[in-house]
């Protein structure tokens, strides 16, 4: 409603989701006056993202084809969630120019910018990225205030001032149904968040049990992915080590978001926690 013009655009400021998704729309629509513009725009916007990955990308072709056939870039981020889409596919474009010394230093900037208002997520990731770029090569350059270090400056601005605008548009919440089923007598309703647990198969234990049974046997089946599970989401960080600003971005974004998620769910009802747990699986509350 709000990308067609029949809800006031001033319902953009408080809304959950940032502008971007909304004005992608907004801007086909008022070109060609269709509503065939809403899903058109989304397969456009997959299929760069597809594209990007089969053409561009340095992975071979198993990995390629993992990814183009993938449960999220097949469905979740693009027909459930259109704003991780475009996440998604700024992200790819991201990895591309900040590989090129061409680019890096012409268009970090406004990709950052975009990226951080399609979702809060991809928002604090590009904060971090913002602050960690022109610190650490600062830091590569023996903290000499030279020319590579004022080179990045102007697009982690524009990374910030993404982020800030973000902020601005979606808090404080007064459109999305989480704020009105925050409880009204201003307690929050506390949960113990097992965060790590939730990066395992956990989330997903009834269903491992239902399709291969109850047993002995899949019972040390799914003990043994648990901890593979685990470890892998845990230690794929370590992948990064030896480049200071890829490894120093990587592991404060995955202790950001993680503390992001527990502060969402500590101030939710537990009506409203387990809805957000449906939408969530990674997270486990008991």
């Amino acid at each position: 409603m709000i990308a067609i013009g029949g809800t006031p655009s001033v319902h953009l400021i408080g809304n959950a989701h940032p502008v971007l998704s909304y004005l992608i729309e907004k801007s086909c629509y008022l070109i060609f006056h269709t509503y065939t513009v809403l899903p058109v725009s989304t397969f456009l916007v997959s299929f760069l993202a597809i594209a990007t990955v089969l053409f561009l990308s340095p992975y071979n072709l198993r990995m390629k084809v993992l990814f183009v056939f993938g449960y999220f870039s097949l469905y979740e981020y693009t027909v459930m969630a259109r704003n991780y889409g475009i996440s998604m596919l700024l992200m790819l474009i991201l990895a591309l120019v900040f590989s090129s010394q061409k680019y890096r230093y012409k268009l970090t900037g406004p990709v950052i910018f975009l990226l951080a208002n399609t979702n809060i997520h991809s928002a604090l990731i590009v904060a971090v990225f913002s602050g960690m770029w022109p610190l650490c090569t600062w830091q590569a350059n023996r903290w000499s205030f030279n020319k590579n270090v004022r080179k990045t400056l102007p697009s982690a601005i524009m990374g910030i001032v993404g982020f800030v605008l973000c902020i601005l548009t979606i808090y404080p919440p007064r459109y999305d149904d989480l704020a009105a089923l925050i409880p009204a007598d201003g307690e929050s309703h506390h949960f113990k968040v097992r965060f790590l647990k939730g990066l395992t198969l956990k989330p997903f234990k009834r269903f491992f049990y239902d399709a291969i049974g109850d047993n002995l046997f899949s019972h040390s089946i799914y003990k043994f992915l648990y901890i593979a599970s685990f470890v892998s989401v845990i230690s794929c960080v370590f992948v990064l080590w030896g480049n200071t600003f890829l490894f120093s971005l990587r592991l404060r974004s995955k202790l950001f978001l993680s503390l992001f998620f527990d502060h969402l769910l500590w101030e939710l009802s537990p009506s409203v926690a387990m809805d957000r747990l449906d939408m969530h699986p990674f997270l486990d509350i008991s």
